[in-house]
């Protein structure tokens, strides 16, 4: 069996060795594939127009330098781009930094600006190889997913905005975002009907056209299907010229811009305005960039990995260049790359091949290019708008969780009210004060102690074996100190088959980023081999059902005066006398209100008199009188004389006062004869059965857990209450014996299988303990705390357990995690509470008053 095995892994390893020797490669060694590069090349080229030249010209700059970039990115980057088959020119995403960036340094004239921006061009490009020798292409992984989202959403409504004047043929005087929107209700007088109507009719080409399902018109890129309808329908309306793209006759001579340095540097009111621009360029590039080129990669047939750093070095060599002939920062473009993949391009050759057949047509079909009318081109833009800034977007913002809505959302209005580098700040700002304020929800309390954690290494410590590798996670894991975890997952993966991520119970807030890269990094091993699993995350709540949603640890709620209600129930009974001994010598809640309630349910069917009903009388006063005097805890007691069937009588009164706890005396160890037992199964409330005290020194409680959302409960209903310095807590989970299940199904189940989950069953446990003595640590800081982690059937254990320690109180959640043990009778704390030879606290979930009580979201489990 063994040697089959080895084969068929020696089998599997050659398998992939021969795969990897046939995964195209760039260089020269990807020169093989020059036929599938040079079709792909093509198709690519013929997206690229209409592209290229919209950009440019909502960036405001001349149509040509849409072209010449494009050119200039394809010829350098095959020789420097750490990428394969992403394509790089222009980017739309930078078309609004460019455009305010011209009217600003050009003081609204659009010539000398531009001139003076392909200087701010090569300062950018400077700027990127700088960071790139610092290899800080991986810090854009610290910037929040919902501020760049919200970024590119606001890139997304400035490219629209900017389009409506070439969509309707109509320019405008106002040159921001708002004062674009408030012109377009004026401008609608002045529309151009024939370019309104090839806008609009390329528009919704540009929606339909993907929707169509017809093989052979699919394989035509919709773009180019739209610049061809355009100009049929510019010649059959005999379009303007001025409503045609402008390109230069002698491309030399007019279409090569220089930078004007001097300009530049000669006004020294600019230098702001110029900081703010390279700044604005190079993070909206680097981030743009690097989320292109992952977004590529995961749609690569051969799931190659690109490199960042070399990415971000092509990026600022080729926008060096680029602006040096006058084009447009140069950013890897996902539509072309998108196309490049569909056209079956297996290496970064097509971008070569993309720029000679654009030199190809300059020089052969300029004319061609000047009968593109620019409502077409607008059309294109518009859809790319809609595609950063559409509802879809929206929606999936929304559903990751409302705080991050609430980041896409000022990121927005900010920068689109400002501009994009005040936006991207305004957003991490917003998540910085969102994250301490989660961060406060959990641990019950404002502390901006709790700032400086989210910037450090959240890894506590690393442990490893020959198969295995465990990485211990601590305090707050969010996007601001996460390159510590992607450093620590990288270096994870080797020949180890499994990596654990273990969150300990000080691991107070998980974020959507966060969470983003570990779901990605588990399918990403999952592929290669590797199992990641992710331990401990079940005691945190998640902000929607999303499973990256930001998760934080539900803060236990506090008890107040206003919440904690007892109902004492007695009948003059040994049993009854310990109840009220209990409730008289536990420290409760601050002002706790306590209700003492007798039956009177005469026997034989004799008849009540006053005599019985005064001597009922006597014995709730007299207890009323002992809690009032011995317990300063203890707020308001009243005291309640009913009459009839003890267990019906004391039902009714619960469902009346809706009590949090109902404290009643154990009667004889005979399950169906005792009333306690039926008020146990019955009660809506919590429910504490009396015993007599083991000792008069400190008490000793033995907490129940199993993971269950009832446990969790009962966690939270004894770390919140108040308790004498001297008490001590044991905490308690059970993990069942393999053969407690073979001796039930011994043909059923598969020894290996059972221990497998055995294991995990243990891992589990353990993190529940850790995080159960951490809750009591916190909550109860003068107590003694221990852990026991034991083999065997939970309700033979905790017996076992109480009456090896002399226990006195032993507290568990209502139903464990088992669903088939918590619907039959012997459940675990059924039989817990009748057998215990110690008083037992029986927590519900559902809190009936305004007290303290979690529902089965918040419960953490």
């Amino acid at each position: 069996m063994n040697n089959t095995s080895a084969a068929v892994s020696v089998n599997k390893q050659k398998v992939h060795e021969r795969r990897q020797k046939r995964v195209p490669q760039n260089g020269l060694k990807g020169l093989r594939y020059w036929k599938y590069d040079l079709l792909a090349g093509l198709v690519v080229s013929l997206v690229s127009v209409p592209l290229s030249l919209g950009i440019a010209l909502s960036s405001g700059a001349p149509p040509i330098c849409g072209l010449t970039s494009e050119i200039v990115a394809g010829l350098i980057f095959p020789f420097l781009g750490g990428a394969y088959v992403t394509i790089s020119g222009p980017a739309a995403g930078l078309a609004p930094v460019l455009y305010s960036s011209i009217l600003t340094l050009g003081h609204g004239n659009m010539d000398t600006g531009y001139r003076m921006v392909t200087g701010v061009i090569m300062l950018a490009g400077v700027v990127q190889l700088i960071l790139t020798w610092l290899k800080a292409a991986r810090f854009s992984y610290v910037f929040p997913s919902a501020a760049i989202q919200g970024m590119l959403a606001s890139i997304g409504f400035m490219l629209i905005a900017k389009q409506i004047p070439h969509f309707i043929g109509h320019p405008y005087k106002a040159h921001e975002f708002w004062g674009m929107v408030n012109e377009t209700p004026q401008s609608v007088v002045h529309v151009q009907p024939q370019v309104m109507a090839i806008s609009s009719i390329c528009l919704a080409l540009l929606f339909l056209l993907p929707r169509l399902r017809i093989s052979k018109l699919n394989t035509i890129p919709p773009q180019l299907i739209v610049v061809i309808v355009s100009i049929g329908l510019g010649m059959f309306w005999h379009l303007d010229s001025r409503f045609l793209v402008s390109v230069p006759d002698n491309l030399l001579a007019h279409g090569i811009v220089t930078p004007d340095f001097h300009a530049l540097f000669s006004d020294p009111s600019l230098v702001g305005s110029i900081i703010v621009a390279v700044l604005t360029l190079t993070f909206v590039d680097g981030t743009e960039s690097l989320a292109t080129i992952l977004a590529v990669d995961k749609i690569d047939p051969w799931r190659r990995k690109s490199s960042p750093d070399r990415t971000l070095l092509a990026m600022g060599i080729s926008n060096i260049c680029s602006s040096l002939i006058g084009g447009l920062t140069i950013i890897p473009g996902i539509i072309k790359s998108t196309t490049c993949i569909h056209s079956g391009g297996r290496t970064a050759w097509v971008n070569f091949y993309n720029a000679l057949f654009l030199i190809l047509f300059l020089v052969a079909a300029s004319g061609i290019i000047k009968m593109i009318p620019m409502g077409a081109l607008a059309a294109v833009l518009v859809h790319i708008g809609w595609k950063l800034a559409g509802p879809h977007k929206w929606r999936y913002v929304w559903s990751t969780g409302r705080e991050q809505l609430l980041v896409f959302l000022v990121t927005i209005i900010v920068t689109v009210s400002t501009d994009l580098l005040i936006g991207i700040l305004a957003g991490i700002l917003t998540k910085i004060v969102l994250l301490n304020y989660f961060a406060a929800k959990a641990a019950g309390k404002f502390d901006l102690a709790s700032l400086p954690r989210m910037f450090m290494n959240p890894i506590e410590s690393t442990e490893s074996d020959e198969n295995a590798i465990l990485l211990k996670l601590s305090g707050p894991v969010v996007c601001f100190n996460s390159l510590y975890l992607r450093s620590a997952c990288e270096n994870a993966v080797s020949e180890r088959k499994t990596i654990r991520l273990q969150f300990s119970p000080t691991v107070n807030i998980v974020d959507h980023s966060s969470l983003t890269f570990l779901q990605s990094f588990q399918q990403t091993c999952r592929k290669a081999g590797i199992i990641v699993t992710l331990e401990g995350l079940a005691g945190l709540k998640g902000r929607s059902p999303v499973r990256t949603s930001l998760k934080y640890r539900p803060p236990f709620h506090a008890i107040t005066s206003q919440g904690f209600k007892v109902v004492l129930a007695v009948d003059g009974s040994e049993p009854s006398r310990i109840a009220i001994e209990e409730v008289a010598n536990t420290t409760w809640p601050k002002d706790t209100e306590v209700m003492v309630a007798t039956v009177l349910n005469m026997p034989f069917g004799l008849t009540i008199t006053k005599k019985h009903e005064e001597r009922a009388q006597a014995l709730v006063d007299e207890a009323v009188a002992l809690l009032r005097s011995s317990n300063p805890s203890i707020g308001k007691v009243q005291s309640v004389l009913l009459e009839g069937d003890t267990k019906s009588e004391i039902g009714a009164l619960l469902k009346e006062s809706r009590p949090d706890l109902l404290v009643t005396g154990a009667r004889l160890k005979r399950r169906m004869e005792s009333i306690s037992h039926a008020l146990l199964l019955t009660a809506q409330c919590s429910v504490r059965i009396c015993r007599p005290k083991h000792s008069e020194e400190g008490r000793r409680v033995l907490l129940g857990l199993d993971g269950s959302k009832y446990s969790a409960n009962a966690l939270e209903q004894v770390a919140c209450r108040p308790w004498a310095s001297n008490t001590e807590f044991i905490c308690v989970s059970a993990v069942p014996e393999i053969s407690d299940y073979l001796a039930h199904y011994p043909d059923f189940y598969e020894i290996d299988e059972l221990e497998r989950n055995r294991n995990k069953q243990v891992q589990a446990a353990s993190l529940i303990l850790e995080e159960a003595k951490q809750a009591l640590a916190s909550h109860v800081p003068d107590s003694k705390i221990q852990t026991r982690l034991v083999d065997g059937d939970p309700k033979e254990a905790l017996l076992a357990l109480a009456e090896e320690e002399s226990v006195d109180l032993i507290v568990l959640g209502s139903a464990g995690k088992n669903f088939a043990e918590r619907l039959v009778v012997g459940s675990v704390s059924e039989a817990v509470a009748v057998w215990a030879n110690c008083s037992v606290e029986v927590v519900e979930v559902m809190s009936t008053a305004t007290g303290p009580g979690v529902d089965e979201e918040s419960a953490g489990h």
